[in-house]
């Protein structure tokens, strides 16, 4: 026989290499979940609060399911916030029923826009209403889609920057302080 040649010193090697890998992740199987075994609270952190935003009018043949479907999730910290928005039928009757069934649900009647106050303009004059009555995690949502639905509208922007100014000096963790600070800051400077 003759002596190895460095082909078939790297095959043994290599092979050695795998035979070992193998080896260490049959070991390690064992501490391998599906994500069906795996509790989203277990990783130590408290899971973090959900909004649902649901627009409605006049969906009196859809508003049951639809709601009770998203108030019965099993998320552990979450709220459904359906805005009713002047509805002509019986989604009102619907959704006070089940207000009354759901800790988590928030039932908003929309009111009727000041002339001339449509689509943006509304939402940007009711984000202020709610901002002022100390509701600003649904201001936060509104102003966002007034500013989406138009991002170069100074108006917009500039009640972005004081609504989320106020949420950042009311809030008390620093991460949500940051986040809401920067968000009132890209606004000031897109209000000039």
């Amino acid at each position: 026989m003759s002596d190895p040649t460095w082909i078939e010193l790297s095959l043994f090697l290599g092979l050695g290499a795998w035979v070992s890998g193998l080896v260490n992740l049959l070991m390690n199987l064992r501490f391998v979940h599906t994500l069906g075994e795996v509790d989203s609270l277990s990783i130590g952190e408290p899971a973090p609060r959900l909004s649902i935003l649901v627009p409605a009018r006049d969906e009196e043949e859809s508003v049951h399911d639809a709601v009770d479907s998203y108030c019965r999730q099993d998320y552990p910290d979450f709220e459904v916030i359906v805005v009713d928005d002047r509805s002509s039928d019986g989604t009102g009757a619907i959704l006070a029923e089940l207000s009354k069934r759901y800790e988590n649900l928030m039932v908003v009647e929309g009111t009727d826009p000041a002339d001339g106050w449509l689509g943006k303009a509304a939402a940007l004059q009711r984000a202020q209403e709610l901002a002022a009555a100390g509701e600003y995690r649904l201001a936060c949502h509104l102003v966002e889609m007034a500013v989406a639905a138009e991002p170069d509208q100074r108006e917009a922007h500039g009640a972005r920057a004081e609504i989320y100014a106020e949420r950042r000096r009311r809030e008390s963790s620093l991460m949500a302080k940051g986040i809401y600070g920067f968000a009132a800051r890209e606004s000031e400077a897109r209000a000039r």
